[in-house]
C-alpha cells in the first residue's frame, strides 16, 4: 500500500522565487489497485511520484510505502528501498548511452548478483514482449530512436518488477502502478 499524508512540496522555499508544487495531499493506494494521475502539465504529477520513489523529500508530511516510512529514511535507506522496490521511467531518457539495450534492461539487478540463466531468460522475455530485435539490443543507447529507449526504459522497470519477484516469490514492486499523462 502506498499512502501520502498531508504531503507540501515547496521548491525553493523562503526565497524570492518559492514555488509551491503540491499541498496538503491526503492518497491511499491500495495493493493491487490501478491509479492514474492526471492533470495539466505543471500540476505535480511527476513530483508526487518523485517523492512516493523517495528521489526527492517533501517539505511536509509523510509517505508509506508497504508499511516502509520512505519519507524519513536515511539517504543510503532510500538507495537500497528504491533498488529493491521501485521500478521508474523517467520522462528524460536515462539510459547509459555506452550500454547496449540487454546491459541497460539487466542493470538494476547487478547489486544483488542474480543467476545469469533466470536472467537472461526474463530479458529475452521482455525484449520480445517490447520488440526489441536482435539488432536492437545490441545497439548502443546512443544509436537507438526515442520509442527504442522508451520500450529499454519500459523493460529496465519490468526486470525491477520480474527481479524482485523471483527474490521474493511475490511482486511487492507491483504495489501500486501509476499511469501519467
Amino acid at each position: 500500500m502506498i499512502e501520502c499524508k498531508n504531503i507540501t512540496k515547496i521548491f525553493n522555499q523562503n526565497r524570492h522565487n518559492e514555488q509551491i508544487a503540491l499541498k496538503n495531499i491526503n492518497l491511499k493506494i491500495k495493493k493491487n489497485e490501478l491509479t492514474v494521475l492526471k492533470g495539466a502539465s505543471g500540476s505535480g504529477k511527476s513530483t508526487l511520484l518523485s517523492l512516493i520513489a523517495a528521489l526527492s523529500r517533501p517539505t511536509k508530511g509523510e509517505i508509506i510505502v508497504d508499511g516502509k516510512r520512505v519519507s524519513k529514511m536515511l539517504e543510503n535507506s532510500t538507495a537500497m528501498f528504491r533498488r529493491e522496490n521501485i521500478g521508474f521511467i523517467f520522462q528524460k531518457y536515462n539510459l547509459i548511452s555506452t550500454l547496449n539495450s540487454y546491459e541497460n534492461i539487466i542493470l538494476p539487478t547487478i547489486p544483488s548478483n542474480p543467476n545469469e540463466k533466470e536472467l537472461t531468460r526474463h530479458v529475452d522475455t521482455l525484449l520480445e514482449m517490447f520488440s526489441i530485435t536482435n539488432k536492437k539490443q545490441n545497439s548502443a543507447a546512443a544509436d537507438l530512436n526515442i520509442c527504442e529507449r522508451h520500450r529499454t526504459l519500459k523493460d529496465n522497470s519490468w526486470m525491477c518488477i520480474l527481479h524482485q519477484y523471483h527474490k521474493a516469490s511475490r511482486l511487492k514492486a507491483c504495489t501500486a502502478i501509476g499511469i501519467m499523462w
